[in-house]
């Protein structure tokens, strides 16, 4: 093995597909006179290389301590690069896929798996925050997995754009065939199979697929070139949210940031706390749009939100039946010489006498 030398060097393995990074740490100690130096080596698989870095880029095996990248610069298995704002980076893994990383963006290469004939026999990316554009290289599709904290997007032969907000990921097809799967259980996949298609997944939910987002050209301006005058922005608000890009607000009675708006506490018209708020009474409705119940004018009630006529009191002799007032059958008395029939009186017949004794007839 050689000695050790100061900085970094990489020398290929097992034909090129392993590497040796080597980093010399100067552990100096006065022992009669004496120096003595030990040196760290760490081997990992060598992804591919950066072909593109515009102005900060830097990279990272443990996600603490950065180093900075130039073009040419070497990518590893379990490396995170990361973009400055006005940055940008083109990274070019071993079996030609292609990913271009825009402003503020945190990529990781979370799994190298190689095969002699230097094409991959896995390779999953995480994209944690920021734009990317993913063109698939020569490997079988099925090699391929893109994650974000929202999604996972499987490559079938694939370019797509990906741009990852808090709590929402937007995933719009250029050419090819990608399935996009829900992170939470149960999870849902859907395809998506014609260019322009776009799919909007949040920690909850999938929304698609359906036409919409930026197109190739705007999005490549707007969030995957280092020179874009202005931060690279979704085409919708975020669904807890309304407006129109740049100008979203949390829908009310939300607050916080859209993509991540939240109830602090119950809206004014409301009692309770949040998600367990209700109207205040007498108000009714959905807290932050409840409302007041009207009031009924004499002689009327209300049912559920409508006002309708009390049942009116029946004056004495009288009840009522359904919505009328009827007479008494049983307390009406007729006056002397009739009788009641149904709610009548009618005069009464007189009851036949004792049989007539029979007359004599006068002789004539």
């Amino acid at each position: 093995m050689s000695p050790c030398v100061s900085g970094r060097t990489l020398r290929t393995l097992v034909g090129g597909a392993m590497y040796c990074r080597r980093y010399s740490v100067g552990l100096a100690a006065i022992i009669v006179g004496v120096t003595a130096s030990t040196c760290v080596q760490a081997l990992t698989v060598r992804a591919g290389s950066a072909v593109t870095v515009v102005r900060d880029v830097s990279g990272s095996l443990s996600g603490t301590s950065w180093e900075k990248k130039v073009e040419g610069d070497d990518v590893y298995e379990n490396e995170f690069v990361r973009t400055a704002v006005r940055s940008s980076a083109v990274i070019s893994f071993v079996d030609e896929t292609k990913i271009s990383i825009g402003q503020a963006a945190t990529m990781k290469i979370d799994r190298v798996v190689l095969t002699p004939n230097r094409s991959v026999e896995e390779l999953i990316v995480s994209d944690e925050a920021g734009a990317m554009r993913w063109n698939s290289g020569t490997s079988p599709s099925g090699a391929y997995q893109v994650k974000t904290p929202d999604a996972i997007i499987r490559p079938l032969g694939t370019t797509f754009d990906l741009l990852v907000e808090s709590q929402r990921t937007m995933v719009v097809l250029r050419s090819g065939t990608i399935e996009v799967c829900s992170v939470g259980a149960p999870q849902r996949c859907r395809t998506l199979s014609r260019p322009g298609e776009m799919i909007v997944a949040t920690p909850s939910d999938l929304e698609g697929p359906q036409r919409g987002g930026l197109g190739p050209s705007e999005f490549a301006d707007r969030c995957l070139s280092a020179d874009a005058a202005m931060p690279c922005l979704a085409a919708t608000c975020p669904p807890d949210s309304v407006g129109t890009p740049p100008n979203c607000n949390c829908r009310p009675p939300l607050i916080g940031t859209p993509g991540s708006c939240r109830l602090e506490a119950c809206p004014q018209d409301s009692v309770g706390k949040p998600p367990n708020c209700r109207c205040r009474p007498p108000l009714i409705g959905t807290p932050g749009r409840c409302t007041r119940l009207i009031e009924c004018r004499p002689g009327h009630h209300r049912v559920g939100r409508t006002c309708v006529p009390d049942i009116i009191e029946c004056r004495p002799g009288w009840h009522r039946v359904g919505g009328q007032c009827v007479p008494d059958v049983r307390e009406r008395i007729c006056p002397p010489g009739q009788h009641r029939v149904g709610s009548r009186c009618v005069p009464s017949r007189p009851l036949p006498g004792p049989s007539q004794p029979n007359l004599r007839l006068r002789p004539s």
